[in-house]
Order: structure tokens, then sequence, then C-alpha cells
């Protein structure tokens, strides 16, 4: 019987499903199986065949392939050419079908003699399995051919499984997904640029979460690369990039009240909260929040505040005097153990700050820029600070040089080179609630900018 072209492109077809059975039958497949196996095809054949012709190909929509496209195919799957699948495909059976029939015709004679010649003899002997056609040894080729049958399939099935997660893997490591910038004022846009493989785009979406919980999802973009979300309320939100159901990657972004806010974090349990500035109370002359302000599921030993003063831009990041007087006691203001004060002042770029307690050493730090001073890997046992008083922290930076005071002593010094452009906002912190009485901020000719002292009357 003469075999068509059309013929040997359904064994071609055939094949391919077998080998790649962990993709599922070729009629499911859809483009990014086709970018995958054209990847595939080339490393095999050193011929790349269009991700849509494999597809046209594989649903039988083209009529006539040229024979490059049938070598390259045909070279997957193991033959040297187009020609050889041929050639294997109409090869003749090697077996002699007329001996083995003669022999077993013999056999069958030769147990009707015996059954009617003997009735005694047959009342002796065991009949005669009608098995015998097919002799033990058979089966038990059979047998051994079925399982490393098994076997092979079992060896495929997992090597091609592997194969497409590693693929997978390397494709989803070259992701690139950022924003430009990740705090403004509220309501606030951010701008996310991505660069993602064409294999993947198509299964991929960008869901935005405001502070407040509310989701959004986004579609991806082949063209622009790029997307803008905006966040209304204020505290952190997030940008993740979705792929079967997993989050890829992620950016935070903080959309932040113009002027004081106060934002709390319970850090076993990541619970952030931003709350109105009309919160705190300055009954007694200085800031601090009550507890009575606090969800209760938050009062733990983890349990940290901020009270942030937000602008677009308040002075240069690299020539200004920053000063505070704070406090954190256990009995008036709810300090938590180890009672740590933090002051920080940021830009979009980076920040300055440092951080004290009582006796937990381990946790100080000294941030300038690209510059960190980490108390976990320094001695920083000869700053002793009692956070029960009140105390005057402060930090300057003139032309990249930083020096951190308490009480007007110097503590530490950094340098450093990136440069951290306009600061737009002002941050203390506390383990607990904390205290603070006045803020300050001056430029590089110790002119005021601005001040803030938190009175009852206002």
């Amino acid at each position: 019987m003469t075999t068509s072209k059309k013929d040997y492109t359904k064994n071609i077809i055939e094949e391919y499903n077998i080998r790649l059975q962990s993709w599922g039958n070729s009629d499911s497949w859809g483009l990014t199986e086709f970018k995958m196996l054209e990847d595939l095809i080339y490393e095999a054949s050193n011929m790349r065949i269009n991700a849509n012709t494999l597809k046209r190909f594989f649903q039988q929509k083209t009529s006539n392939p040229q024979v490059a496209t049938y070598n390259a195919l045909c070279m997957f799957l193991g033959y040297a050419s187009y020609a050889e699948f041929i050639i294997k495909k109409t090869q003749a059976p090697t077996n002699d079908n007329s001996s083995i029939a003669k022999k077993e015709e013999h056999e069958d004679n030769t147990t009707l003699i015996n059954e009617n010649t003997d009735d005694k003899k047959e009342e002796t002997t065991p009949k005669v399995s009608p098995l015998k056609h097919f002799p033990a040894k058979k089966y038990s080729k059979i047998s051994v051919i079925l399982v490393i049958l098994g076997v092979i399939l079992f060896f495929t099935y997992s090597y091609w499984n592997t194969f497409k997660q590693k693929y997978e893997d390397k494709l989803l490591s070259s992701i690139i997904f950022k924003s430009v910038t990740t705090k403004g004022a509220s309501p606030f846009t951010t701008k996310i640029e991505y660069n993602i493989p064409e294999q993947l785009i198509d299964s991929m979406y960008i869901m935005c979460i405001e502070a407040n919980g509310d989701r959004s999802k986004r579609k991806l973009s082949k063209d622009k690369q790029e997307i803008y979300a905006s966040f209304i309320y204020p505290g952190k939100g997030l940008c993740q990039l979705i792929y079967k159901g997993k989050v890829i990657n992620s950016v935070e972004v903080e959309s932040r009240t113009p002027g004081w806010s106060v934002y709390l974090k319970e850090e076993r349990s990541d619970y952030y909260l931003s709350l109105p500035f009309n919160c705190t109370n300055t009954d007694n002359n200085y800031l601090t929040l009550p507890l009575k302000e606090i969800p209760k599921d938050a009062i733990t030993d983890k349990l940290f505040v901020s009270y942030t003063y937000y602008q677009d831009s308040i002075i240069d990041g690299d020539n200004f005097i920053f000063e505070a007087r704070v406090r954190n006691s256990t009995t008036e203001d709810n300090g938590v153990p180890c009672n740590d004060i933090m002051m920080y002042i940021f830009s979009d770029t980076g920040l300055h700050g440092f951080a004290l307690n009582e006796n937990c050493y381990s946790y100080l730090k000294f941030i300038s820029s690209e510059n960190t001073i980490m108390g976990d890997q320094h001695d920083l046992s000869r700053l002793n600070f009692n956070p029960e008083q009140w105390h005057v922290m402060k930090i300057e930076v003139k032309d990249k040089n930083t020096n951190f005071y308490l009480d007007d002593k110097v503590v530490n010094q950094m340098n450093y080179n990136q440069s951290l452009g306009s600061a737009n906002e002002l941050t203390l912190r506390f383990k607990g609630c904390g205290a603070v009485d006045y803020v300050k901020v001056r430029n590089d000719k110790n002119e005021l900018v601005y001040e803030k002292y938190f009175r009852k009357s206002e």
C-alpha cells in the first residue's frame, strides 16, 4: 500500500505527541508551547522554524512544508533526516511469518492424532494447553519488552517534564520588573517598567493592591513594556507580577499624606496601618500615640510606631541639619524593650539615619546613603543610652560627610558617594509609642527651614 506525504506528516505528529506527552496533545498547544518547541528544535538541528509555522504544521493547516522543515522536525526526533524517517517507516518486517504458521499447523495436527488414538493415555497424560501456540519463552520476551518500554516512557516523561521546568525557570529569571518611583503624596501614581519574554507574557498580569486592601488587575502590553498604577489610600501598596496564580515579583509603593502622619507596624505578623494624625495626643506638650488608638492585635513586643512628615521637597539631602528631641519611656510612652528610637530623613533614592536603644547593641545602626554600620557586625557597646530620659538626636550632612549626634556629642561619622538629591520625608520611629517634643531642619548655612513644636494648643 502506498504511503502519502500526509501520512508521514501524521506519523511525525504522533511521535511528537509521544515524546512531549507531558505537554498534552499537540491539538491543545498554544503559542507558548510552540515558542518552546521552536527553541528545542533549533538546539537539536541548528535550524529555526518559526513558532507560527510549527503551529500550522501540527494543526495541518499548511499544505506543502519545505523539505528543510521536515528535516529539522525529524532531527529533533533522533533521525538524521526526513529521508531516514521515511526509510525506517517503510522497511519490511524481518520475521518469517510463513514458517511460523507452518510450525503452528504441524503442532495442531500432532495434538489431534494423539487425542484420537489412545483414550486411556488421555486419562493419565495431561492435556495439551491451548497456550502451547504461544510458548512461555515468547511471553517472557514480551513481558521484558513491555517493562523496558515502560521504563523508557517513564524516564522520557520525567526528563521532558524536568527540561520544561528548567526552561521555564530560565525565562522567569530573566524578567525585569521595577518601579521608577516608589513613594509620593497621596493620591500617588507610579510607573512600572518591565521586560518579559514573549513566551510568558500572555500568561502574566499585574495585580495592584491598595493600602486598604482594594485590588485591581492590569493587563501587560508586548509593545509598551510599561504601565501606570495609581494609589489613592495613604499607606503601603503593592504591584505584584502574577504567573500561573503565583507572585513572581512585586514592588512596594508608599502613598504618603502631605504633612504629618502616623504609621504603626506589628513586625511579627507584618501588620501595617496608617492612622489619621488626629489620633495622636499632645496634652502633655509633646506628641505621642495613646494605646487606645492601637488595635489590640498590634499591641505586642514587636509594635513600632512612626511619626512621619512628608513634603515633595524639604531640603537638599546632601547638605542639612535634622534635629529632634525624643523619649521612649516604658511607663510614660508605652515603650517596648529594647525601647528603640530611630531617626531618618529620606529622599526618593536613599536615606540617612540612626537607631539607638538600651543595651540591645546588636540592633544599633547608622545609615548614610549606600553605607551602613550595624551593631551585629561592630562593637557599639560604648553608646550608653537611657530611653527613659529626653534626648536630642541630630544628623548633620555636609558635602557627603555625615555626623550623628546624641545630646550635642558626635557618636559616629560616615562618608558616602551616592547623592540623595532632594529630601522629602522626616521619620521618628519608636519601638512602642514614644514621644516627640520638637523637630527642626536647617540648611548648610544653619538657617531654619522647618520647625515644629508639639504643644497642647496645636
